[in-house]
Formats: structure tokens, C-alpha cells, sequence
């Protein structure tokens, strides 16, 4: 659902069910392959359920900017374990969460654009400890520059930046946050392009 507010303001809902699919090994598995025990298998198909109702700005062609809020509830979560190297099967989830972003064409070569998340993201029960789900990240945030002039050269630079994260289900062990900028710089004639790009600078 949407409402025109005004020329340049739009308020908007949605709704919606989806699913997700496990890794089909662990819904066909009946013995543990490394021990030789009994396992259960899993669903094949987990549900989802989530919402979101948010605001739109847009003047001209320039700038545009939305804000939302979500929520979203997994019938399942899979968490990487990676010791294992794959994902495994876990209790419902559920998340409350905000986004921020924006894009501003500065000038005829330069344009920007930047967004910011902030989630609370727990499991439903207690795991026999505590509620956090390993390896969820509370926020990022990410902000991208990248400018074309006429004669074929063009430039680039991102910087993302995500928050700590728990991995174990009581929080008392987390995650380093994490900081990485990437730049690149182009040069185009015709059907041909020649391309620099230089990752995780810092």
C-alpha cells in the first residue's frame, strides 16, 4: 500500500509470507555421518513472515531518501558454523529493525549514496543461555561515491562498515567490527574498458 503524501513525500506499507531452503543433505540425512548415530532430518522449506512501513522522499531526479521500519520472523534460522564450514538448522528468529538511506546526485559528475541499518535480531525460546543469534550483525552502515566525466575517465570509492556481532547465544563472546574501503578508477572508449581497483585499502 502507498498514499501520495505530497508531490515529494510517499508513505508505504507491505506484507508479506516467503520461505527460505534448508540445505536438502540435512532433510534426506539419517545417520550422522561422523559418528554413525541416528539424526533427525529437517524441513526442506522454512516460512517467513515480515512487514515493513516506511517513507520516501524525492525531489527531481537529485535526491531521494527513505526511512523504514521491519520486522521479520523466521519459522528457522541457519546459523554458519565454521568449524563445519556449512550452515545448520535453528530454533524461530525474529527481528525488529531500522534502514536509512539516501542518494544525492551532487553535481553532472558526482553522485553519493549512503545507508545505515540497525536490527535487534533474536531467537524466539532460550537456547540454554540466552536469545542472540550468532553471528547477526546489530548495524551497518555504507556510503559510496562514484564520479564519470566526459572524456571516458570515471572514479569510485565505497567504504562499508559493519557493526559486532555475538557467536554464542548469551553475548558474552563477540565478533570484531569491521571496516573495509575499496576505490577504482575506469577508462572507457567505445566496446572497451580498462579497470583499477584496489580492495580493503586500511
Amino acid at each position: 500500500l502507498a498514499w501520495r503524501v505530497s508531490d515529494v513525500l510517499e508513505a508505504y506499507a507491505s506484507y508479506g509470507r516467503g520461505f527460505h531452503s534448508n540445505d536438502v543433505r540435512g532433510a534426506t540425512i539419517v545417520t550422522d555421518p561422523a559418528s554413525g548415530e541416528p539424526v533427525n532430518p529437517v524441513d526442506v522449506l522454512v516460512e517467513s513472515e515480515g512487514a515493513e512501513l516506511g517513507l520516501r522522499y524525492e525531489r527531481g531526479t537529485r535526491f531521494n531518501a527513505t526511512l523504514v521500519g521491519f520486522w521479520l520472523e523466521l519459522d528457522s534460522e541457519l546459523v554458519y558454523v565454521g568449524d563445519a564450514g556449512t550452515t545448520e538448522q535453528n530454533d524461530a528468529t525474529e527481528r525488529l529493525g531500522v534502514e536509512v538511506s539516501a542518494f544525492w546526485q551532487a553535481t553532472d559528475w558526482l553522485a553519493m549514496n549512503a545507508a545505515w541499518t540497525a536490527t535487534d535480531a533474536e531467537f524466539k525460546r532460550d537456547q540454554g543461555g540466552g536469545r542472540e543469534i550468532p553471528g547477526a550483525v546489530e548495524s551497518t552502515f555504507t556510503l559510496g561515491l562514484n564520479a564519470a566525466w566526459g572524456n571516458g575517465f570515471s572514479a569510485s570509492a565505497r567504504v562499508r562498515y559493519l557493526d559486532d556481532a555475538p557467536l554464542v547465544e548469551d553475548g558474552s563472546v563477540r565478533s570484531d567490527d569491521s571496516l573495509r574501503v575499496k576505490v577504482g578508477v575506469a577508462w572507457r572508449r567505445g566496446l572497451l574498458e580498462l579497470r583499477l581497483d584496489a580492495f580493503n585499502l586500511l
